[in-house]
């Protein structure tokens, strides 16, 4: 097959249905950064939802950019073969490939901001965690972990024995250091994790 060939039967269909699928990245990856502002400003979104939110744009994201690439190998090997109509495909083309890395790069920076996100109830569920750890006779010896929708978990150490964690002051600086091993601190944490539901603790795991 030649090179005109290959342009006229392949190419350009590829091109057009690849800047049909660039518009329609842009358009999700905008309307997702949307979803979520919504549901943040509402004090309804959940580590769940934006989890699943920006996974699904970044996926899209990977698959666009690795069909992309692909067609721009392409455009270097028939570039010269390309009549006046041709390259008008390709330029508009070209302009959908940029516009959707201008919006990538606001996606990331955007997704960003999310990455220590804590839902709205977190502080409660929190609070509840150490008062059910209390009554076991533990104090919560590290940082939480979990989706505050389904689950909570994190690591406690009895009341009675030093964090394994740099002390806070000298009084558990000092209470370390009766316990070390040799030299060594030891780590008298264990974890802890709690299925919720309905914003409820509702059983040890």
């Amino acid at each position: 097959m030649t090179s005109r060939e290959f342009i006229e039967n392949h190419l350009i269909k590829m091109i057009v249905k690849e800047t049909e699928k660039l518009t329609k990245a842009i358009n999700d990856i905008i309307k997702i950064k949307k979803i979520i502002e919504g549901l943040d400003e509402s004090k309804k979104l959940t580590i769940p939802v934006l989890t699943s939110k920006v996974n699904d744009s970044e996926g899209e994201i990977h698959f666009r950019e690795t069909a992309y690439r692909r067609i721009d190998s392409l455009y270097e090997i028939h570039r010269r073969n390309l009549t006046n109509k041709e390259w008008a495909l390709w330029n508009e083309y070209f302009e959908k490939k940029n516009e959707f890395a201008i919006q990538v790069a606001k996606f990331q920076e955007f997704a960003s901001k999310y990455r220590f996100f804590l839902p709205n109830n977190a502080q409660d569920i929190q609070e509840r965690v150490r008062k059910t750890l209390a009554k076991k006779g533990f104090l919560v010896d590290g940082y939480f972990e979990g989706d505050y929708e389904t689950w909570i978990g994190v690591y406690a150490r009895p009341k009675e024995k030093p964090t394994y964690l740099d002390p806070k002051d000298g009084e558990a600086a000092d209470l370390q250091n009766q316990y070390r091993v040799d030299g060594f601190k030891q780590d008298f944490s264990e974890w802890f994790e709690w299925e919720i539901k309905n914003n409820e603790l509702v059983s040890e795991v």
